[in-house]
């Protein structure tokens, strides 16, 4: 129960730790974070913070109604567990639909350019280089993917209708990585083997390419197995 709010950097501070990370980021750490979160508040029947995660989830997803999100020039201090901190320390938004609003998936129609951005994740997409086309190519957006994936399902189990929330805004995010493929397929966006695009297949009926595979990505593995199509 104590490791939530166990310190896990270099200074004593709340947005330090797994909670805090949760509440604060909105990258591909904070999802990991967030899924850790999750699986513990289940595992200790925390109902309360279970509840109070999925406004977090709702709220990085695009319903800031639920959970606020905040441009990182805006951001202070006060702010931690107030809302989750968008653009990164330079700070970049130029991913985003709106910076005004940002959010860690860019919303239905989302268009820069002349360019779909819809289903981007702009603060791992950011990590690549600023917004251009075709893209820098980044792993980190496939990464947070993974970690919200995750959470998403684990909340799915206790009730939540994660998969619908925001125009289905992680089927969007898979696609948008897998368009990018199809573009550019000379660089790395899309991987088979990452065990989460079976839980993505498994939950919107979708046919993404996946691969068997016995590796267990970042946090959750034997997909091919538990979320395969005949377990339906």
């Amino acid at each position: 129960m104590k490791v939530r709010n166990e310190p896990l950097g270099s200074k004593a501070v709340s947005d330090q730790t797994l909670i805090g990370s949760h509440e604060r980021g909105a990258t591909n750490g904070s999802g990991m974070a967030g899924a850790s979160r999750v699986a513990a508040a289940v595992y200790l029947h925390d109902e309360r913070d279970l509840a109070r995660a999925a406004l977090v989830m709702k709220g990085w997803l695009g319903d800031h109604s639920a959970y606020p999100g905040i441009p990182a020039p805006d951001f202070g201090p006060e702010d931690v567990g107030q809302g989750l901190r968008f653009g990164g320390s330079k700070p970049d938004l130029s991913w985003q639909a709106d910076p005004s609003a940002p959010v860690g998936v860019n919303p239905k129609g989302a268009k820069k350019g002349g360019h779909s951005i819809d289903g981007a994740l702009p603060d791992d997409m950011r990590r690549g280089g600023p917004f251009r086309w075709p893209p820098a190519y980044t792993q980190y957006a496939r990464e947070a993917l993974s970690g919200y994936v995750a959470m998403a399902e684990l909340l799915d189990r206790q009730g939540y209708d994660v998969y619908g929330w925001s125009d289905r805004a992680l089927l969007r995010a898979t696609r948008f990585l897998w368009r990018l493929d199809r573009a550019f397929p000379n660089q790395n966006w899309w991987e088979p083997e990452v065990p989460i695009y079976w839980v993505v297949n498994y939950r919107y009926h979708s046919s993404f390419p996946v691969a068997v595979t016995t590796a267990l990505g970042r946090n959750v593995g034997w997909t091919s197995w538990t979320h395969s199509p005949e377990r339906r």
